[in-house]
This record gives C-alpha cells, structure tokens and sequence, in this order.
C-alpha cells in the first residue's frame, strides 16, 4: 500500500511539472496572440485554438504513457500496448473493466482516473480563457465593443454617422 502511493505521488509530481509546462506554452502562446492582434483574422486565430488543443493532447497522452509505465514496471502489464490500453480507460474515466489490476495496485486505477478528470477540466479551462481572450481581442478591442452595448451602436458607426 505504502509503495502504491509513493508511486502515485511521483506520478502526481510529473503532473504537476507537465501542467505547469503546458500552462506556461499556452500563456506564451496566448501573448504572442495579444502582440500580433492587429491584422490577424479568424483562420489565424483557429490555427492559434488548433495549436493549444494539439499541446493538451500530447500532454494527455503523455500522462496515459507515463501511468502504463508504471503499471508495468509494478509487474501488472507485461505489454505496453496493454497497459497503455487499460491506462486510457483509467485517465478518461471510462471504467470498462475488461482489464482488472490485481488488488495490490487497484488503488492506482483510481487515481489515475481522479487525475485524468482534473486534467481534462484544467484543459476545458485553458481552451476557454483563450477563446474569451480571442473574444475580447476582436469585439472590444478591434470593433470597440463593451459590455452592456447589447444592442447599441458601435462606437466606430456613430464616428462614421457623425462625419
């Protein structure tokens, strides 16, 4: 048991350290966005959504990687393929249960799928804070627009109906 968790929390620690690698690629991304706003149109910024999801991805995957290493190197698994299987259906909290670890190491399958469920909110988070960034991008800051001006003129037409 006690070997068990320390596994889980050197596993946790490689998650912690990925996250962070993640996080600090997409806040570059998302600043170079903000620094090259002007000029840039919608095909620019799905290219820009494109690459964010594609970094969660490969970290998702590298997780799923990192978990079915351990599940071999604790003796469960003697393929990868398997074990990467079964860590898939882990992380996505997917449960099907055709592939059961002994009781020894049954706790790190929960784990894993309490770890999966925390990664893919954090991603769900980051790909919305870069679309509400994009929004604002482009409906305040390029056409003018706040909050509240449901309906309301922009200020860029009343400039042009003034003159």
């Amino acid at each position: 048991m006690i070997l068990t968790l320390i596994i889980a929390l050197l596993i946790l620690l490689n998650l912690l350290v990925e996250l962070t690698m993640v996080g600090v690629s997409i806040v570059f991304l998302v600043w170079e966005l903000d620094r090259k706003r002007k000029g840039r149109g919608f095909l620019d910024d799905m290219w820009a959504m494109g690459a964010v999801l594609l970094m969660l991805l490969v970290g998702h995957l590298v997780q799923m990687a990192l978990w079915a290493g351990s599940f071999i190197w604790c003796g469960e698994f003697d393929s990868f393929q398997t074990a990467f299987y079964h860590s898939s259906v882990n992380y996505a909290s997917l449960g099907y249960g055709d592939i059961v670890m002994s009781e020894e190491w049954r706790l790190l399958g929960g784990l894993e799928a309490a770890v999966g469920v925390m990664m893919f909110g954090v991603s769900a988070a980051l790909l919305f804070a870069m679309l509400s960034k994009l929004i604002r991008i482009h409906f305040v800051e390029t056409l003018g627009w706040r909050p509240g001006d449901h309906g309301a003129e922009r200020p860029r037409d009343r400039d042009q109906s003034a003159g």
